[in-house]
């Protein structure tokens, strides 16, 4: 008989105790380090989109033709504001509630010192109207982050689009209020804006319509005190100071003097050529267009012929040319009805290198052509893909006639022509010869509960290609994907990264070896659900799906659920594997997926895991050498342990 106790019990005791320790330190680590790290990540990234949203607005404020001009309209290009953003799902660690911003405006007075020039005769108090004083209004855009502590606060005045940080403030679009050059050409293009923004939470959309003017330009000379100044509020006189500066430089003008709320510009008399006045009144978000005051502005003669003239859109900054359906100038045939699919692309001017995220407005000139039954004008806005590649579907309306399709990104604008009327089909009631012709099939493989959404394309194209471009790309965040093949036909996988249930157009787009080009569009939520409208890819020499049985096999009690898959592929036709994928529906549960290259399988094992109880989609695809699902069975089951009817 032992006289001693036996402590091994105490030892598994003690080793669990510190197996658990050493978990809980991890997993404290990686609250605390890992998690604020790629939080401040998503951050910064949202602080640089946000700023290109509001660079884009600003833009948008600077394209406005004379109120004679055709092309006239008093709607500006709508612009979205994601002022905050979703940070990604985490199954390790816990992340803190959306970041979010706030638009916000405040008002200034604007004075102008001057006189008009004698060498211009305007009618009966136009002088008075267009020295007269008169109030704008500034736009502020505050971030609330969690992590990026550091990140400025972004304004919009007068022209000038700047991040204000604690210590100084730098330029993200330079000002356009002042131009002057060696040649004569002086102009202060004053653009005064009207109405209050309070916004708060994850996006918006400014809608900046034209209220008055702009005015003709108009000569201006120093007063009968020798001033010529202009007076305008600010928020950081030290940035206008390092823009324009504070001695006559190249705009021949400076910053003289801040009185705590605006500052005073003075412009040099002594250069070649007058200085010019144009003044135009803006609605941030909207208001009452029948404003007249400033666009009654003329000469006694008659009205000038600088009324003709735009004002210079923004400064150098992007080129936008139309890709699909005809390049740029072209003019495209379509049926009433029928759809017209569109593609352009953004390159930055400077380097030509694709732009993303860049904002894209497209809009006709015959709204009737795109509306059965409405005469409103058809407008759209995106984003460029990584590609720098926009794309959309619209439809023609039933109404024959022509107009001009218009796009337009940052200062560039492109347009091709429309032609809508019934076009006669071939003698085989067939496409027109040459065109390119696109398959396409989309699974959708998307990871629920790990935010990983997937999409499986295949395509079958009947050309030459040079190069296939096939995008994924969010319609609410910036999660995208892109992959270029050469091959005719095949499959890819689109991995975004994240944004599962968000909503993503996967985009196919051709471009042949005699450079003619088609692309297609489809728009679907990465919820494991394939889009109704799927091309059947088969063709004579493709293996077949010939039988197949699904066995649900869960552990309720355990939370274990587990399909066996047994299928049988035809003995010959093209065949490079079998694909079997468990997929959780709602999230609520793992998901698993298993690729064989054999042409039978018998009780193959797909196991999520965890998620008994929960809606699954089980399928079986069938894809071929060059890589395209050619056959399947997908259905839908609870993971009970009851086999699928």
């Amino acid at each position: 008989m032992s006289l001693f106790g036996d402590n091994r019990a105490q030892s598994v005791q003690v080793g669990a105790v510190l197996l658990f320790a050493i978990l809980i330190i991890f997993l404290s680590i990686w609250q605390v380090q890992v998690v604020p790290s790629e939080n401040n990540q998503v951050e910064f990234q949202h602080n640089i989109d946000v700023q290109g949203d509001l660079e884009n607005y600003r833009n948008s404020l600077l394209t406005v033709p004379p109120r004679s001009d055709a092309q006239f309209s008093s709607e500006l290009r709508p612009t979205r504001i994601r002022l905050g953003t979703q940070y990604p799902t985490r199954i390790i660690g816990v992340n803190p509630p959306p970041a979010t911003g706030s638009l916000s405006t405040d008002r200034g007075s604007v004075n102008i010192t001057a006189e008009v020039s004698d060498d211009i005769s305007l009618e009966a108090s136009a002088e008075e109207i267009l020295l007269a004083d008169r109030n704008t209004t500034l736009l502020t855009y505050q971030p609330s982050y969690s992590e990026y502590t550091e990140a400025p606060t972004t304004r919009l005045e007068h022209t000038l689009l700047y991040n204000q940080f604690d210590e100084r403030a730098l330029s993200v679009s330079n000002q356009r209020l002042i131009r002057s050059s060696d040649t004569g050409d002086n102009l202060i293009n004053l653009v005064l804006l009207e109405g209050d923004v309070s916004e708060q939470g994850m996006r918006t959309t400014l809608e900046p319509v034209v209220i008055d003017g702009p005015t003709i330009d108009v000569p201006i000379e120093p007063d009968s005190d020798g001033e010529l100044t202009l007076s305008l509020p600010t928020h950081s006189p030290a940035i206008w100071n390092e823009t324009i500066g504070t001695d006559f430089g190249d705009t021949n003008a400076r910053v003289a003097a801040y009185d705590g709320e605006n500052i005073t510009i003075e412009f040099d008399d002594e250069i070649s050529g007058d200085w010019k006045l144009r003044v135009s009144k803006i609605g941030l978000n909207g208001g009452d267009t029948g404003e007249d005051e400033l666009s009654s502005i003329r000469t006694i003669d008659e009205p000038s012929e600088e009324a003709n003239e735009s004002i210079p859109a923004a400064e150098s900054q992007y080129n936008i040319s139309w890709e699909e359906p005809v390049t740029s100038g072209g003019d495209h045939e379509v049926g009433p009805g029928e759809e017209i699919a569109g593609s352009v692309r953004v390159t930055d001017r400077e380097t030509g290198e694709p732009v993303e995220s860049a904002t894209v407005d497209i809009a006709t000139s015959n709204g009737t052509l795109f509306n059965e039954s409405s005469d409103e004008v058809f407008t759209e806005t995106g984003v460029t893909n990584s590609s720098g590649y926009y794309n959309f579907t619209i439809t023609v309306g039933e109404t024959e006639g022509n107009g001009s399709l218009y796009a337009a990104a940052g200062d560039d604008v492109d347009v091709i022509k429309i032609d809508v009327e019934d076009a006669e089909e071939d003698e085989n009631g067939g496409s027109e010869e040459g065109e390119i012709q696109i398959g396409m099939r989309i699974d959708d493989l998307s990871d629920i509960r790990t935010n990983s959404p997937r999409f499986y394309v295949s395509y079958d194209v009947n050309a030459e290609v040079d190069n296939i471009e096939i995008d994924a790309e969010s319609q609410e965040s910036s999660a995208s994907a892109n992959v270029i093949v050469t091959d005719s036909r095949g499959g890819v996988s689109l991995e975004p990264g994240f944004g599962s249930t968000q909503e993503f157009e996967i985009s196919l787009r051709v471009t042949a070896e005699d450079g003619s080009t088609n692309q297609q569009s489809v728009t679907i939520s990465a919820d494991t659900t394939n889009p109704a409208n799927n091309d059947d890819l088969s063709i004579s020499d493709s293996a077949t799906l010939d039988s197949s049985t699904i066995r649900d096999r869960t552990n309720t009690n355990q939370n274990n659920p587990r399909f066996d898959f047994t299928y049988s592929i035809s003995d010959t036709g093209s065949f490079d594997r079998v694909e079997l994928h468990a997929l959780n529906i709602n999230g609520n549960g793992g998901s698993d997926s298993v690729s064989i290259t054999n042409r039978n399988g018998n009780n193959e094992r797909v196991d999520p895991n965890d998620g008994a109880n929960t809606e699954y989609k089980l399928a079986i695809l069938v894809i071929d050498e060059s890589g395209a699902v050619v056959d399947d069975r997908i259905i839908q089951d609870t993971a009970d342990g009851n086999d699928p009817d």
